[in-house]
């Protein structure tokens, strides 16, 4: 891609689901089988009723081996708890737009927003849209970058892949014993269509709810497929230009057709029956020629980078020498940076 946007932020995959922007806590399920998700992680609460006994844990991993090592061998009710258990994590899993707050009027954010954010400073709006990003936690990584221009805020997704989606689930066999099973291929693709709408769908929600004074927000999906050449490119799958009136009247917990839902806007997604998409050119924005641009954009490459060679096991003071020199380069991915700062540590 090009250098669109002022403001880039990953958000890392990890244990909890920050599914409102108030941060309240909520918990999906029942008694002895229920998943809650809120600030201090997504919990896995499995009870064995009649028993005594309890099972919570953060979920880290597929929900499948957590099921298969505590439960393999429940039987009859402890059974089909634990397939309930399972299609409320999936569903928040798979419908996380679902558990947001609605888009509110400016009547009702009037009350909590600085006048800053009611105006639409840019710098104000921008700044809060980077604090909620880096306070978000998904069960997916996912990349987003962003920029506002007027009342339109332009939000480039970086997508989860379809094998970051959970490949096990569980079933009830004829004697009342539970097994782990593999998805299918087409119902992972089917699963996957879901995910990346709904992301799309709770990201420009949240953000509307940033400030009264977005009135439209431009957000373009894409995802890394391999060319003829077999190397990872950015390809678009979808853009749609949400509107806020639209979203202020709806209820967000309704939608379960999330593919109708955005092409009720204008929408660019060619996404065949079998939930295959193919490759779409996204809606343009307006060419920048801010030079703080790049080098806001350039500076978060390099903190990435950094970030990066240090989770891999480089020395932390030796990198701390290289940034500078990162910092005067004009590179086009966090991975150049990477390989840039290895030459440098191996002078």
């Amino acid at each position: 891609m090009g250098i669109r946007f002022q403001k880039s932020i990953k958000i890392m995959k990890g244990v909890k689901l920050n599914i409102s922007k108030s941060g309240v806590s909520v918990t999906v399920g029942k008694k002895g089988a229920s998943v809650n998700l809120g600030g201090k992680g997504t919990y896995l609460n499995l009870g064995l009723p009649g028993t005594g006994l309890s099972y919570r844990q953060k979920i880290t991993g597929s929900i499948g081996s957590l099921i298969k090592k505590k439960f393999g061998g429940a039987k009859d009710q402890e059974g089909q708890d634990v397939i309930e258990e399972y299609a409320a994590e999936h569903e928040a899993y798979c419908n996380i737009h679902k558990y947001t707050d609605n888009v509110m009027t400016l009547s009702k954010l009037s009350a909590s927003l600085d006048d800053s954010l009611i105006n639409g400073d840019k710098k104000a709006v921008e700044e809060k849209i980077g604090e909620f990003n880096g306070a978000l936690e998904l069960p997916y990584e996912i990349g987003v970058n962003y920029s506002l221009d007027g009342n339109k805020l332009y939000a480039d997704l970086d997508l989860p892949e379809i094998e970051d989606l959970q490949e096990d689930y569980p079933s009830l066999k004829a004697d009342g014993t539970v097994s782990v099973k593999k998805k299918s291929k087409a119902t992972l693709k089917e699963e996957y269509a879901q995910v990346v709408v709904s992301i799309g769908i709770f990201l420009a929600a949240n953000y509307f709810n940033i400030s009264p004074a977005i009135k439209t927000i431009v957000l373009s999906a894409f995802t890394q497929k391999k060319n003829k050449a077999g190397e990872e490119v950015d390809t678009y799958i979808y853009s749609v230009q949400f509107l806020r009136g639209a979203f202020e009247k709806i209820d967000l917990s309704k939608i379960d057709d999330v593919h109708h839902f955005i092409t009720q806007f204008d929408c660019r997604m060619n996404m065949s029956e079998s939930f295959t998409f193919k490759a779409i050119s996204p809606f343009e924005m307006p060419e920048s020629d801010d030079l703080g641009d790049i080098f806001t954009k350039g500076n978060a490459l390099v903190e990435e980078a950094i970030k990066n060679l240090e989770a891999m096991g480089f020395d932390a003071k030796e990198l701390a020498k290289v940034k500078e020199k990162l910092e005067g380069l004009d590179l086009a991915s966090a991975k150049e940076y990477m390989k840039e700062a290895m030459k440098l540590l191996s002078e």
